[in-house]
């Protein structure tokens, strides 16, 4: 539940506490929100697309970071 609750000055901090888990966290958060997206109200609704959006610029982020190399 760590990655749904990051704010995004938080991601490089994360990162290098946990680097070998990063990826594993952020894929662990999608498949969590989808597999719960009923109880947003489905795949279509705005609780789903809002968690989605959230995950997915986490997501960006840190791969922007890993590939820089900068950690």
């Amino acid at each position: 539940m760590k990655i749904h609750t990051l704010k995004a000055a938080q991601i490089e901090e994360m990162i290098k506490e946990i680097p070998e888990l990063t990826i594993s966290l952020l894929i662990t958060g999608l498949a969590e929100i989808h597999a719960n997206a009923e109880m947003f109200g489905g795949l279509n609704s705005t609780g789903f697309k809002i968690k989605y959006k959230q995950i997915n610029q986490r997501g960006k982020q840190i791969l922007k970071i890993l590939n820089k190399g900068d950690i």
